[in-house]
């Protein structure tokens, strides 16, 4: 009695431990294969951001009182240097977002003084 007890439990158990990894695979292969345009695009939308760099000091004034430089905020673009090596097509994007020709965001992107993993000032 105490042994098909354990029995069934342990096949209840074991079903649906099949059921689950069979779940897990299903939603594997949907992400991978059916799916994969979304992550694609994804990954894509991520390699390049505005990033807002705040001044580290308040109004400059000079002897009368008067406001000769105020904080403002500097925009600097930046984009991951192995992105533009494995899609040689975000140069161009690069360009029309920026502003630059795609000779200079090659130069900037070919500057040694940056680590190549790191993003890189546009």
């Amino acid at each position: 009695m105490k042994c098909d007890r354990a029995q069934n439990a342990a096949g209840s158990l074991s079903a649906v431990s099949v059921v689950l990894f069979v779940a897990l695979l299903v939603r594997l292969f949907f992400l991978q294969v059916i799916d994969y345009k979304a992550s694609v695009a994804a990954v894509q939308s991520n390699s390049l951001r505005t990033t807002t760099i705040p001044a580290t000091r308040g109004a400059i004034l000079d002897r009368q009182g008067q406001c000769v430089g105020d904080q403002h905020h500097h925009h600097r673009d930046s984009t991951l240097s192995g992105e533009a090596v494995l899609h040689p097509t975000i140069k161009g994007s690069l360009a029309s977002l920026t502003g630059l020709s795609v000779k200079q965001i090659g130069a900037d992107l070919a500057n040694k003084q940056y680590d190549r993993i790191s993003p890189r000032p546009l």
